[in-house]
C-alpha cells in the first residue's frame, strides 16, 4: 500500500495545523488508471463511497497512484466523489502542472463552486492548494473540473477534509464596554470576552432609538457602517477590542449593544440570555458651531424651502458661513449692508448652522436653520 494511515496526521500538521482534526482523506490507492491513454471509469474511494474520474491518465503521479485530468477533453475532465458524511469544515490538496500549460483547476462542494487553484509556469512542482472553507454539515460531494478548456492538465492527490464541528454559544460576555464620542464620531471599546467557549467575534448594533433588538441565532447581520441614518451593525473579530463610527451628526445620543457569537453561516450562535452589555452616548457639536446668539442678524423663513432672507442689525461688513451637522463648510459669502436674500435650494434638506461674524468687531452670531 502506497499511503498508510500515518498521512492524514502528517497532512493534518502541514495544511491544518496542529489543532485541526482530520476527518476523511482520499488517497487514490483504488485509482486503477497507469498508463499515458484517457479513461473514464470508476472505484472505490477509502470512505468506500463510489469515486468517478472523467477523461483522466495515470502516468503522472504525486504519490502513485494519482489522476491527471485531461487538457480540452470531450467530455472535459473531472474527478468527483461518491456522497461523503459527517460534514466539511475545511478542505486541502495537492496538485501538480503536468506540461507546459498552466492549471485552472475549479473545486465544488454540492455544485457549489468554491475555488480555482492555479498554476504559473510551474511544471512537475507539487503545490498544495491550502485551507479552503467549507463550513458544511450534513453530506456533501467533491468535484473537481477543469475550469475552461484552455486549463492544463492537473494531477490532484492527497484529498482532505475535517469533520464540520459546531461550537456552543460563548459563555460570557465581554467587559467594560464604552462609548467615547469626539467630533463627528464615536468610538467603543471593550474587553474580550475569557473563560469557557470563547467567541470568535462580536457583533455590535448600533441606534439612535433606545430599543435594539438582540440578534437571532442563524442569522447574519452583514456590516453597515452608516450610524448617520439611525442604526448601524458591525462585526469584529475576537482580540481587536474598539470599533469606531464616523459622519455622526452633533447632539445626537446614540444606543449601543454588544453580543459575542461562535461560528458562521446558519451555524452562527449569538449570546443573547441575561443582559447584553450597552453603552450610550451623545455626540457634541463641533466646537465653532455651538449655537450662539448676540442678536446681531435675523434668518426667515425657517424652516426654508431653500429662500432665506438675512437681515443684520447695524452697518458694516460681515462673514457669512454655514455648516452641516457634521461640521463641513457648504456656503461662505459676505454681506455688505442691512438685508440680502440667499438662494440655498441647492443644498440638501436638513439641518444647517448659520455663522455670522462682524469683520470690525469679530463678534460671531450662531444659529440652526432648517431646510426643507
Amino acid at each position: 500500500m502506497k499511503k498508510g494511515l500515518l498521512l492524514c496526521s502528517l497532512l493534518s500538521l502541514l495544511a491544518f495545523g496542529p489543532a485541526a482534526k482530520c476527518q476523511g482523506l482520499e488517497n487514490f490507492n483504488n485509482y486503477p488508471e497507469t498508463s499515458n491513454a484517457y479513461h473514464s471509469g470508476t472505484f472505490t474511494g477509502q470512505d468506500g463511497s463510489t469515486w468517478t474520474y472523467t477523461q483522466c491518465r495515470g502516468d503522472s503521479v504525486i504519490n502513485a497512484p494519482t489522476p491527471t485530468l485531461g487538457k480540452n477533453r470531450t467530455p472535459p475532465a473531472e474527478v468527483s466523489s461518491g456522497t461523503l458524511h459527517g460534514g466539511c469544515g475545511i478542505l486541502s490538496f495537492q496538485y501538480k502542472q503536468v506540461f507546459s500549460s498552466n492549471v485552472a483547476l475549479d473545486v465544488y462542494v454540492n455544485g457549489v463552486l468554491l475555488t480555482t487553484v492555479t498554476s504559473s509556469n510551474e511544471a512537475g512542482i507539487v503545490k498544495n492548494s491550502g485551507t479552503i472553507d467549507v463550513d458544511l454539515s450534513g453530506d456533501f460531494v467533491l468535484d473537481f473540473k477543469q475550469s475552461s478548456s484552455a486549463a492544463g492538465q492537473c494531477a490532484v492527490d492527497n484529498i482532505q477534509w475535517t469533520d464540520h464541528s459546531v461550537l456552543p454559544e460563548p459563555t460570557y460576555y465581554p467587559e467594560n464596554f464604552s462609548a467615547t464620542p469626539s467630533n463627528s464620531k464615536i468610538t467603543l471599546s471593550w474587553t474580550d470576552a475569557s473563560g469557557g467557549q470563547a467567541p470568535g467575534a462580536y457583533l455590535i448594533l448600533g441606534s439612535s432609538s433606545d430599543d435594539i433588538v438582540s440578534p437571532v441565532d442563524g442569522t447574519v447581520l452583514p456590516d453597515d457602517t452608516v450610524l448617520s441614518d439611525g442604526s448601524a451593525a458591525l462585526n469584529v473579530i475576537q482580540g481587536v477590542g474598539t470599533c469606531t463610527f464616523n459622519g455622526l451628526p452633533g447632539n445626537t445620543r446614540y444606543y449601543f449593544k454588544i453580543f459575542p457569537y461562535t461560528n458562521s453561516g446558519a451555524f452562527i450562535d449569538y449570546k443573547t440570555d441575561g443582559s447584553p452589555p450597552a453603552a450610550d452616548t451623545t455626540t457634541p457639536f463641533p466646537a465653532f458651531i455651538v449655537p450662539r446668539d448676540l442678536n446681531l442678524y435675523s434668518l426667515y423663513p425657517n424652516p426654508s424651502m431653500g429662500q432665506v432672507k438675512l437681515k443684520c442689525n447695524g452697518k458694516g461688513t460681515k462673514l457669512i458661513e454655514m455648516m452641516d451637522v457634521v461640521g463641513n463648510k457648504v456656503f461662505h459669502g459676505t454681506v455688505n449692508g442691512f438685508s440680502m436674500m440667499l438662494d440655498l435650494s441647492s443644498l440638501r434638506k436638513g439641518i444647517y448652522y448659520f455663522r455670522l461674524t462682524d469683520e470690525e468687531s469679530l463678534e460671531t452670531s450662531v444659529r440652526k436653520l432648517i431646510l426643507q
